[in-house]
């Protein structure tokens, strides 16, 4: 399995908290999208314009502290972007901010749960696998790819469609005009210091151990 950082195009003006949830009680999990396990030891990056710092640092468009966006439902995620600011990052002078959807419960949180609504979207309850034959009703579906491809859904009809990667895995996601970034540079470091990989190895922490495996950097 590759290691390369993945890009994708930035989002001009995107409002980072276009769609927020609260806190949500114990109800039926509503999106069952998530991945199952975790096989690297990278995570979903959410930059935002300015990070989370006021002050942004010479050249760059952020601040010495960078929120990481993790699988909200992903206990695991969390506890090793904590290990990786605690760890890793005070070598590059950055800081590791965990970000997840806050005060909501994920595997109960239903569309009640939503408290702001920029653009006034509208959700639909279907069933796992059901996706493809509700194209018909819906403006957008998110599923996985298999599951439009088992369909016979042409490929004009993806909106989006990542290729698959070698093995079921999350991967370090940057914008593109953020990877020659230098503090974005700082944080691929950080992921990828030699001293992550014998961690996951090794450690004894109950919410990281054979949770969040080892991955070799080339493949």
């Amino acid at each position: 399995m590759s290691s390369d950082v993945k890009t994708r195009p930035p989002t001009p003006n995107y409002p980072p908290q276009d769609l927020q949830l609260r806190g949500g009680g114990n109800r039926r999990n509503w999106l069952a999208a998530g991945a199952a396990l975790v096989v690297i030891v990278v995570l979903l990056v959410v930059l935002l314009s300015k990070g989370s710092s006021a002050k942004t640092v010479s050249g760059s468009h952020f601040g010495t502290t960078l929120p990481v966006a993790y699988e909200a439902s992903s206990s695991s995620e969390r506890a090793f972007l904590v290990w990786l600011n605690q760890a890793i990052a005070p070598t590059y002078g950055v800081k590791i901010e965990p970000v997840g959807k806050p005060g909501t419960v994920p595997w109960s949180a239903t569309t009640s749960d939503i408290a702001t609504n920029l653009h006034k979207l509208q959700f639909v309850f279907v069933d796992y696998g059901a996706g493809p034959r509700t194209l018909s009703s819906v403006a957008a579906v998110i599923a996985y790819n298999m599951q439009f491809i088992a369909a016979g859904t042409p490929t004009k009809d993806r909106i989006y469609a990542p290729p698959a990667p070698r093995s079921f895995a999350g991967q370090l996601v940057v914008g593109d005009a953020y990877r020659s970034d230098p503090q974005v540079k700082k944080l691929i470091k950080v992921f990828f210091d030699p001293r992550v990989q014998p961690y996951l190895r090794t450690t004894d922490n109950p919410q990281l151990k054979e949770q969040l495996s080892p991955v070799a950097s080339s493949e």
